[in-house]
């Protein structure tokens, strides 16, 4: 916390003295937001929302072309509103005063090798190819055939000696 002290002229034209308090993010508080984002990012929540988000979307890629139709977008839209809501929600509840306007001051301004992977993960949030991307990963991923779901049923048997 910095406080500096300005002089305030009065009604009376004397000096007085305000304090002005102006509050930064230590470092270790800013790693401790981005840590709870991490967290956040791969809690068994986030990931049941992004997976169901998924699931609900990748009937509508097709993946055979580079176009992106409209719904791609209203798809995205809700995808990024959806994700970016579940971790306000979760940084509202795990850091106390949270401000979204200065922790997005003090990321522009931050750097450290080690946090990098988590920074990726938050602008790619935001990022339309990296999400249509992702769809199209889930998407293949339901059309791998698993050999153990071809219905074979398969029984204990006993046998009499």
């Amino acid at each position: 916390m910095l406080v500096m002290e300005v002089p305030n002229l009065g009604d009376n034209g004397l000096a007085q003295r305000e304090e002005i308090i102006e509050e930064r993010s230590s470092p270790s508080r800013f790693n401790n937001i981005i840590g709870s984002i991490e967290d956040i990012m791969v809690s068994p929540g986030f990931l049941a929302l992004q997976r169901s988000l998924l699931e609900r979307f990748c009937e509508q890629f097709d993946g055979s072309t580079e176009e992106n139709n409209l719904i791609h977008m209203e798809l995205f839209q809700e995808y990024n509103q959806s994700i970016e809501s579940f971790i306000m929600q979760e940084l509202a509840k795990q850091v106390e005063d949270f401000s979204l306007e200065s922790f997005a001051e003090e990321l522009k301004s931050y750097s450290d090798p080690l946090n990098e992977e988590i920074l990726e993960m938050i602008c790619s949030i935001t990022d339309f190819e990296a999400f249509r991307d992702m769809v199209l990963e889930h998407k293949k991923s339901f059309l791998v055939d698993d050999p153990f779901d071809s219905g074979l049923i398969i029984n204990k048997m006993t046998l009499n000696n």
